[in-house]
């Protein structure tokens, strides 16, 4: 099962309900969770490990998950975006896999002109279970992860409308165009 924290620190106010909890619970039960390093804090109910705060985010990401691989039996893997925001419609993104036994990270993407970033958390997730369920090993699955989220990027509302060909595309250097 994979389970994509996506918190939302507002919409459990509003809620009123135990996040840290029902998290936990969530991904006791997952064997895939797309969380970074602030996500996995919360559920485990643990603050970064010391010095943490002046590391890299691929440091931060990598403790977290050993503490969650360590916290839940289950658990087989961990994936995130990292996102630099140079302005509005001017990001570089890259992603960030760990899994008991190995870690992955990806090329980084200069992204402009930006249509939308809504929905590429879901384009993400959805790339690196395709991938993974169509046997690309775990650096090629999380690379083509990215390039699902990044090409979202260039499509108007929720849903991402690029097929894994034109995924394919980019991953081999023809660019961003999406051809329709």
């Amino acid at each position: 099962m994979s389970f994509d924290c996506n918190y939302r620190a507002k919409l459990w106010e509003a809620w009123h309900g135990d996040p840290a909890k029902i998290l936990r619970e969530i991904v006791a039960q997952s064997d895939l969770v797309f969380a970074d390093d602030r996500a996995l804090a919360l559920v485990l109910g643990q603050a970064a490990p010391a010095g943490a705060s002046s590391s890299s985010d691929s440091s931060k990401f990598r403790a977290a998950a050993e503490l969650a691989f360590k916290a839940f039996p289950d658990l087989q893997r961990v994936a995130c975006t990292v996102r630099v925001e140079h302005n509005v419609d001017r990001h570089d993104m890259s992603a960030l896999l760990a899994s008991r036994h190995a870690f992955s990270t990806t090329r980084t993407y200069a992204l402009e002109a930006i249509v939308d970033r809504i929905g590429t958390g879901d384009a993400f997730a959805a790339g690196l279970l395709h991938g993974l369920l169509t046997n690309m090993d775990e650096p090629n699955s999380l690379e083509f992860a990215l390039a699902a989220a990044c090409l979202k990027h260039s499509v108007p509302g929720d849903f991402n409308l690029v097929t894994a060909s034109q995924i394919a595309e980019l991953l081999a250097g023809r660019g961003f165009a999406v051809r329709r």
